[in-house]
């Protein structure tokens, strides 16, 4: 059994018993690659901070986003969304 079927094996058994990896090298370059976006946007009041599930934000996002956009200056939108029809999305806030 090669190295990448070993991998491709371990990563079926962790995904059945629940177990998530994570990829800190690519975790690392999407942070870059977003700090990078926000640091080329000259005005703060033009990003807006989302964290919104179907079930509700937890308290745990909420609580993120909100010390987020206070720290950075963005605008934030903390709730719950949910889609009607096909054309409507509708948020609640909390």
């Amino acid at each position: 059994m090669s190295l990448v079927d070993w991998r491709r094996f371990l990563l079926f058994i962790f995904k059945i018993l629940g177990i998530h990896l994570i990829d800190l090298r690519k975790t690392w370059e999407k942070l870059s690659l977003a700090a990078r976006v926000l640091v080329a946007i000259e005005n703060p009041k033009d990003i807006i901070s989302v964290a919104l599930s179907q079930a509700g934000a937890t308290p745990y996002a909420q609580r993120a986003l909100l010390k987020f956009a206070k720290y950075i200056g963005t605008r934030q939108i903390a709730g719950t969304f949910c889609f009607r029809h096909s054309a409507i999305f509708c948020v609640y806030f909390h």
